[in-house]
């Protein structure tokens, strides 16, 4: 329990150091803080977990591929090609029997971590349909990807990739294999996390030092192999069976008819939370395609976080994100040329960017850990609110630097509508 209890007195870390309690089991850490204040631990929560509906006009389908490192080399697994998965979301051209939230094994692997009952998770049903038909008649689809928090994986954040993705968006969220802690082939294969993990006594000022920025550039490199299938899956030969020859240019999966020929890579953005929001920053410093960017309550490391961006970039951030805690922040925010804006959103914590903050509550985990911690991690809400915000924040950003549309009032201040945001 010592890694916990040392995880749990440095709290102003968790959020820029994206650990918290995506890396470490919510029912352990709870356990660790009921074990020291003399409380028996409880048993596994059950609860109903449940994703919100899409906002979007359009139904959403999605399936999930294994990318082939096609000898790009691990640098956690040596002798080994670095190997991705991925998840797409997408317009779809009609809704059907809604997917499970992730791969039963994941779920399990996911509820047992955060001492949820299993079938709270393993139940859970999004709202996308598999592998349904691309929406026709809509033209080429702007494309986002998505980066998780260190330890996340590719259906961390559904609730976000699946609004989107009804407002007309292709969503590609990574699971970066090996750096994932429920990391999977399509299949449910698990796959173990080998990266080295941070020292448990990290100080703010080492969180832009040569582990993390090493780090973040491994996602970077990740974001850019994606991109880079993403293109060979777009020009594949409509007439013939896409399925069976995406193989050939190393993606294994089910491609959804009318998808080869509509990926704008020309429209290109990039999104992430925690960790993942480094990756966005370093991914557009590293390649100018990505015309604009978000980071959901994450830390900068590497170049960007000096020099900042040229281009469209969105921070959103929980209120005790500040740059006290993250040095980060300190160079990176004052070095943004292109538009921008840090948006606060109040009552909310680290994980409200996250599946799981909408969890957190209904599964009893305030009543689990200290209220600081739950704070912190979670907000003061149930997240409910927190979601909807971010979905409309994420819409309107890509919608006026993607799409072109009139940067809406949402995006410049505070309104009498969403009196929760705040503008720095």
């Amino acid at each position: 329990m010592t890694r916990l209890r040392s995880r749990l007195a440095r709290p102003a870390l968790l959020a820029v150091l994206a650990l918290a309690l995506a890396s470490a089991a919510v029912s352990t850490v709870a356990d660790a803080e009921a074990t020291a204040n003399g409380v028996e631990a409880r048993k596994p929560a059950r609860f109903t977990a449940k994703l919100p509906a899409p906002t979007g006009p359009y139904a959403v389908g999605t399936v999930a591929w294994s990318l082939d490192g096609a000898g790009r080399p691990d640098p956690w697994q040596a002798g080994s090609d670095r190997d991705l998965a991925v998840q797409l979301w997408y317009p779809a051209e009609a809704a059907g029997r809604p997917a499970p939230w992730a791969h039963q094994n994941v779920a399990r692997h996911a509820a047992q971590r955060y001492g949820f009952a299993p079938e709270s998770l393993t139940r859970v049903r999004a709202h996308a349909t598999e592998a349904a038909p691309v929406r026709a008649g809509a033209g080429r689809l702007p494309v986002l990807v998505f980066s998780p928090g260190d330890g996340g994986n590719r259906t961390d954040s559904t609730a976000l990739t699946e609004d989107l993705a009804s407002h007309g968006y292709l969503v590609v969220a990574v699971d970066h294999l090996g750096d994932a802690i429920e990391g999977s082939l399509p299949d449910g294969e698990l796959v173990a996390r080998t990266k080295p993990e941070l020292p448990d006594d990290i100080e703010p000022e080492d969180l832009t030092g040569p582990a993390v920025v090493e780090q973040v550039a491994v996602r970077v490199g990740d974001v850019r192999a994606v991109v880079a299938a993403l293109g060979r899956v777009d020009g594949l030969d409509q007439s013939a069976d896409a399925g069976a020859t995406a193989q050939r240019i190393g993606v294994a999966g089910n491609v959804p008819d009318g998808l080869p020929g509509r990926i704008d890579l020309d429209r290109l953005g990039i999104l992430g939370h925690s960790l993942g929001g480094a990756t966005a920053a370093g991914a557009m410093d590293a390649d100018d395609r990505f015309r604009a960017g978000v980071n959901l309550d994450g830390l900068v490391a590497g170049p960007v976080a000096g020099k900042g961006l040229d281009r469209p970039f969105l921070v959103v951030r929980q209120p005790q994100h500040t740059t006290e805690i993250d040095p980060s922040w300190r160079t990176f925010l004052p070095a943004l040329r292109g538009w921008h804006r840090l948006v606060t959103v109040a009552g909310a914590g680290h994980y409200s960017f996250a599946d799981l903050g909408l969890w957190a509550r209904p599964a009893g985990v305030d009543r689990r850990t200290s209220e600081k911690t739950f704070r912190f991690n979670f907000g003061a809400g149930d997240n409910v609110r927190a979601t909807e915000l971010t979905r409309s924040l994420l819409v309107a950003f890509f919608d006026a630097h993607l799409l072109g549309h009139p940067v809406p009032p949402l995006l410049d201040g505070p309104t009498p509508q969403n009196p929760e945001l705040t503008f720095d």
